[in-house]
């Protein structure tokens, strides 16, 4: 009997690895064993597959008590969710700080502070948040970065240093996220108002004087 053609899939390529995978045919990756679809971080269960990452974002792999290899896989939300994947860790460089386990310490992955973020230099930066809309704006005080203060930063270096997210005013010395409020609306409201007024008023002079050539008239006839 003639053997059918059947369209190839990811699980008939036997592969250790997913740059192999990825080679034979587009869209598989390896879970360490064969080749597989790649999905989403929550579908895979082994190091393997998890560090390519999944169809939703970067995935962070912690494993199982007793395994290097397999483990659970889950998506990185956070800093504090890599503390046992240096890699998943290390692919927000801006944003988390990876720190080797020591002793009795366990590694970790915790949001930079803005002293970490400086790396021991004397230079600044600005470090975004996990999901990359907010910043938190650092600014130098003695040898160390610290976060800066709206009253101590000119309107115009604090959003720059905020990535053109956040203005602030300097009679009050508060920032707002920029697009939280904008007093345009405020003004075409207002603008609005005083233009229906006029309209009203200049029909109801229309209609006293109306009212009052009736009048003349009735009284002429």
């Amino acid at each position: 009997m003639a053997k059918a053609c059947k369209t190839r899939t990811c699980s008939d390529t036997k592969k250790t690895k997913s740059s192999e995978c990825a080679l034979a045919l587009v869209g598989c990756i390896s879970d360490g064993i064969k080749c597989i679809d790649k999905g989403k971080c929550s579908d895979y269960g082994t190091k393997e597959a998890c560090s390519v990452g999944g169809t939703d974002g970067v995935c962070v792999f912690n494993p199982t008590s007793g395994s290097t290899k397999n483990g659970i896989c889950k998506l990185f939300t956070q800093c504090s969710v890599g503390n046992s994947d240096q890699r998943a860790c290390q692919n927000m460089p801006l944003t988390c700080k990876w720190t080797v386990a020591t002793g009795t310490t366990s590694s970790s992955c915790v949001i930079h502070t803005c002293d970490s973020a400086a790396k021991g230099t004397a230079k600044c930066v600005t470090i975004p948040s996990f999901d990359g809309k907010q910043y938190t704006v650092c600014q130098p005080k003695g040898s160390k970065c610290v976060v800066g203060e709206p009253s101590s930063l000119t309107q115009d270096a604090y959003y720059k240093l905020s990535q053109y997210t956040y203005s602030c005013n300097a009679q009050t010395k508060k920032c707002i996220a920029c697009g939280a409020g904008s007093s345009s609306n405020n003004n075409s409201t207002s603008i609005n108002k005083s233009l229906d007024n006029p309209t009203n008023s200049t029909t109801d002079n229309y209609g006293s004087s109306l009212y009052v050539l009736l009048i003349f008239i009735y009284f002429i006839f």
